[in-house]
């Protein structure tokens, strides 16, 4: 049995080594639509240029009313290809490896957020507060930009030259409301740290 703890131990540090090293960016969410809350997702985006598994990170949702975690999903059984994106929640495009509740999985209070963590050391590898307009409350970068719950097919997206904006949604894709100005998607997590 004492044999076992090292090897254990080990196996832990290997995998918060690898997820740790990873710029795994939240890049669209989509969390209010009219009536009951049915079609919630998030979109994450990987814009390295090798493959991202997801093991022990998690997305979890924060109310922004008293900075309290209400939900979190285990992204283990995902890997991101290089320079691409995958969806979790309720969606046709969501990896199914993650399901959301069938409506209200995402608080769309004015401010609630997200964020992404590992599990084994506890550090945010990234986070949005959105529908903050005097800024942060509980997580930093924080946007007054939301989810329009009279626009069915809006989301909120992260646009590498402007941050945040509303607009229609592209799960599983680039973002379509982002303005061309020739910055190259790899340097999003630069950007992003700007906003």
């Amino acid at each position: 049995m004492l044999l076992l703890r090292p090897l254990v131990l080990a196996l832990a540090v290997a995998i918060t080594a690898t997820t740790s090293q990873g710029a795994v960016l939240i890049n669209e969410i989509d969390y209010d639509q009219p009536g009951t809350d049915t079609a919630e997702w998030v979109e994450l985006y990987n814009p390295d240029t090798v493959a991202m598994p997801l093991t022990g990170l998690e997305l979890i949702m924060v109310n922004g009313n008293g900075c309290v975690d209400y939900a979190s999903y285990d992204l283990d059984a995902i890997t991101i290809p290089p320079g691409g994106y995958v969806v979790v929640g309720n969606h046709p495009c969501a990896d199914p490896s993650v399901t959301f509740p069938a409506s209200n999985a995402i608080q769309n209070g004015a401010p609630d957020g997200l964020k992404i963590r590992d599990r084994f050391s506890g550090a945010v590898l990234d986070a949005v507060e959105y529908e903050s307009p005097s800024g942060p409350v509980c997580l930093s970068p924080a946007t007054p930009v939301g989810d329009p719950s009279s626009e069915p097919t809006f989301s909120i997206q992260l646009c590498p030259s402007t941050g945040w904006v509303s607009g229609v949604a592209s799960p599983c894709a680039a973002n379509v409301e982002c303005p061309v100005v020739g910055v190259d998607p790899s340097s999003w997590g630069m950007i992003k740290s700007q906003f």
